[in-house]
């Protein structure tokens, strides 16, 4: 299943969607994820989603449907930005024999920074509790090609090339979100 951009009418309010704050790519960064995940169906390998690809600033969990909707709304007053990226190669979380996310490499810069602290400034406003360890100087500039995997990279990561070039990102702050089928609603329950 894809993950796509928030839209209220099709969020149900007691479900469970895994969610990140995001900003927009290019078409060219969009074409080189697109040509990944095809080298990428060469590999034996458990399927994981395909997302919407994207840059991620913040994680932010797996919130239900109602508090997507409020936190969509003060997401509101963030203007559009525009930051510059360069593509650092191909990476992944999890060991290579078993990734569980492959995602191309951007290097950090201050842009991208300001980016991420503007969404930790509006996750701590809305008094969104921190869903990663990932953040501040920790926070690791990535575009995810596939997402909740395990998939063996070794001899993928020796056979690919990515191209290390410089785009421009320019566009309103996202959130992305798929209802998480793996979380019951019911026994998940309810933050505070």
């Amino acid at each position: 299943m894809s993950t796509s951009t928030f839209r209220a009418e099709l969020i149900h309010a007691d479900t469970r969607y895994k969610t990140a704050l995001v900003l927009p790519v290019p078409p060219e960064v969009e074409d080189i994820v697109l040509q990944l995940r095809n080298e990428l169906r060469d590999l034996t390998w458990t399927r994981g989603e395909e997302l919407v690809p994207h840059l991620t600033l913040l994680f932010l969990g797996h919130p239900l449907g109602h508090e997507l909707a409020q936190l969509q709304v003060a997401l509101g007053p963030m203007r559009s930005t525009v930051v510059q990226i360069n593509l650092a190669g191909l990476g992944h979380f999890g060991p290579p024999q078993a990734a569980t996310n492959v995602h191309l490499n951007v290097a950090p810069n201050a842009g991208l920074r300001a980016a991420h602290q503007a969404a930790l400034d509006l996750a701590d406003r809305f008094g969104w509790p921190r869903q990663t360890a990932y953040l501040g100087s920790r926070y690791f500039p990535h575009i995810s090609v596939i997402d909740r995997t395990n998939l063996d990279i070794v001899q993928f990561l020796g056979r690919v090339r990515v191209p290390e070039e410089n785009f421009e990102l320019a566009g309103p702050y996202l959130l992305v979100a798929q209802p998480d089928e793996r979380l019951d609603p019911a026994s998940a329950g309810s933050r505070e």
